[in-house]
């Protein structure tokens, strides 16, 4: 994967004891170059002297430019009319079937209102209200507070 064009790159840069500020330089100069030219980067160095001469250089970068998924092309809803079974359908196809909805219709009262399909449902608005203090406590809360901090 390629760094190029990233805004926000962490670097972890790990060796043994021998690593020295050129070697952590070389590795931040080579990313840097790499990414945005106005890129946020956050680096860090670890000596462990497990790895020997050996280097670690760990990258981890995020926004790419462009990087957004690309949209989805929906139906416009006027070409689409719903049916009495709550399933869209085209224009056309309501069409011919729209006299045989009107017969197959049967209304009951007792079933619950359609919801559109774009329709969340809402929270209730009530808040409770804070609960109120017990002025008992409130002279208590007092005496605890020394006189030099009132």
């Amino acid at each position: 994967a390629s760094i190029e064009g990233a805004h926000g790159v962490l670097l972890s840069i790990q060796g043994g004891s021998n690593l020295g500020i050129f070697e952590i330089n070389d590795a931040a100069r080579l990313v840097q170059e790499a990414v945005h030219p106005e890129a946020n980067i956050i680096f860090g160095a670890v000596i462990d002297d497990t790895l020997g001469d050996e280097v670690r250089v760990t990258v981890i970068a995020a926004g790419f430019d462009g990087g957004e998924p690309p949209s989805r092309q929906i139906e416009p809803l006027k070409d689409a009319i719903m049916t009495t079974g709550g399933v869209m359908a085209s224009t056309s196809e309501a069409d011919s079937s729209a006299s045989r909805a009107n017969d197959d219709v049967v209304e009951t009262p007792d079933a619950a209102p359609a919801r559109k399909p774009w329709e969340t449902p809402r929270a209730p608005e009530h808040i409770p209200a804070p609960s109120a203090v017990d002025p008992a406590f409130a002279d208590e809360d007092e005496l605890d507070i020394p006189d030099f901090l009132k």
